[in-house]
């Protein structure tokens, strides 16, 4: 789904989460959003909306997890089935899927109206 405009608000947050991990991390464009990347396990961040995503290594995922509780819609997991059967458990209203097939079947545009 097209992301559509974001209100000045929104795109504040955007150049925040930007500036700190231009400086605090790791940043890299993704379109037009961007992925932050934490070395230093650092606290749990929640990205701002539109298409931005945080990455943290975790040792402690049931940690990790308790500051996305209720923001989560989707997370993407490979391992064992009880790695994602934990991640299941973690974040009971996510769409769990494996990386790589988040868009299945694949969307077709403007004329896709499938449910």
């Amino acid at each position: 789904m097209p992301l559509g405009r974001l209100t000045p608000e929104e795109t504040a947050h955007v150049t925040r989460f930007r500036d700190a991990w231009l400086v605090a991390g790791a940043l890299h464009p993704a379109g037009r959003g961007f992925v932050g990347f934490d070395p230093d396990r650092r606290p749990v961040v929640v990205p701002p909306v539109g298409r931005n995503v945080h990455v943290r290594w975790t040792p402690d995922l049931p940690e990790a997890s308790v500051a996305l509780s209720g923001k989560v819609t989707s997370v993407g997991v490979a391992g064992p089935p009880e790695l994602v059967a934990l991640v299941r458990s973690l974040f009971p209203g996510a769409r769990i899927t494996a990386p790589g097939t988040m868009q299945r079947p694949p969307f077709d545009g403007p004329v896709d109206l499938r449910s």
